[in-house]
């Protein structure tokens, strides 16, 4: 599965709290197991309700829509996710986006931009260690001391008896 930070995704929006969805706007993403807040970083389209006449009118990059909007949106993630488009795989292509606990659209993944793994943030090894002994030390199991209330790193266990001496 591809991972990405940047969608392009199709939102039919629902009743907004803010009387307004705009570029920068947050609110949290709920896809598949992740939730985390978002932002919206460009509106491409939006197709709106006339107010007087009541039919729909595109309008091409605008600066805000309004509630029961459907516009095609660029979404930016704090983190890399797992993506698929609605078109590979529907049921792995929707999400919702709520904002202070309510529901304010739903939409579909149209195309992603591919994480590019090379770019990502690989923590250094200390002077003098292998990686490897870089990532036992810092996954090393801990044993929470009641006592002293502290963690200590967990002794080796005893794999046999040291017989005495004759």
């Amino acid at each position: 599965m591809a991972i990405s930070q940047v969608l392009e995704a199709e939102i039919e929006l629902l009743e907004l709290l803010k009387p307004i969805f705009s570029r920068g706007s947050a609110c949290m993403m709920h896809i598949h197991t992740y939730a985390d807040e978002i932002n919206i970083k460009e509106i491409k389209w939006a197709l709106e309700k006339e107010k007087d006449t009541g039919e729909l009118v595109k309008k091409e990059a605008p600066k805000f829509t309004r509630s029961f909007a459907k516009c095609l949106v660029r979404i930016s993630t704090k983190t890399p996710i797992p993506v698929e488009k609605v078109t590979d795989c529907p049921s792995l292509g929707r999400f919702t986006l709520r904002d202070e606990g309510k529901t304010i659209g739903i939409g579909r993944i149209m195309r992603f931009i591919p994480f590019n793994k090379d770019k990502m943030v690989r923590p250094t090894a200390t002077a003098g260690a292998t990686t490897t002994e870089v990532a036992e030390a810092k996954h090393a199991p801990v044993v929470f001391n009641m006592d002293s209330g502290s963690t200590e790193p967990v002794q080796a266990a005893m794999n046999s008896i040291a017989e005495e001496a004759d």
